[in-house]
């Protein structure tokens, strides 16, 4: 398979095309073979945003995937999943609220980010930065001091974007704090402060 150079802005031009065929009786179809895109910006943009506006069925209604490499199916349905919890926390008004009042999926400690770690989707700094409410540089400096103790690792993509992902344990959430509990006194302080 060869490797698609894909960014953010590929992702809302297919967006616009799956939003201009919504209303047809038929499903577009968005066919990947013979590529491999791996980058979280493209399906973020375009899957990602429809999940924001819609709920998942109305998705597999109106869009058909087909050939795509299972690595690239994974982190589609893991943004797609994410961004349809973040659309059902807006809607019912529940979630975290940040100092101002903002909704954040994420609680702003080393727990709330390791729970992102080993749940399906694998965030960059910045969309953990976004999620918890946090500014950048602290998610990179828990994220930096995580991967020096060996519980997580980073994912190099394309366009510079890297992903974070526990390494050592999976999707064992329990012993990913275990590990993190030797190095973070406190896994539930809030790093906001």
């Amino acid at each position: 398979m060869r490797a698609a150079r894909v960014s953010r802005a590929d992702g809302n031009a297919l967006r616009q095309h799956i939003e201009e065929h919504w209303r047809e009786p038929q499903p577009t179809v968005v066919d990947f073979r013979g590529v491999t895109i791996a980058s979280v910006s493209f399906f973020d943009e375009s899957f990602g945003m429809l999940a924001l506006l819609h709920p998942v069925d109305d998705l597999t209604r109106h869009i058909k995937v087909e050939n795509i490499a299972p690595p690239d199916r994974k982190l589609l349905n893991s943004i797609v999943l994410s961004r349809q919890r973040e659309r059902e926390a807006k809607r019912n008004g529940t979630g975290n609220r940040g100092p101002g009042g903002e909704l954040r999926e994420t609680d702003p400690t080393v727990r709330g980010i390791l729970s992102d770690m080993v749940g399906p989707p694998h965030y960059t700094a910045g969309n953990i930065a976004s999620r918890t409410g946090l500014p950048l540089k602290k998610v990179l400096e828990v994220l930096t001091t995580l991967e020096g103790a060996g519980i997580i690792e980073r994912i190099d993509g394309q366009e510079g974007n890297s992903t974070w992902e526990s390494i050592k344990f999976g999707r064992n959430l329990e012993n990913v704090l275990d590990a993190a509990s030797k190095v973070f006194l406190n896994l539930d302080a809030d790093l906001s402060g």
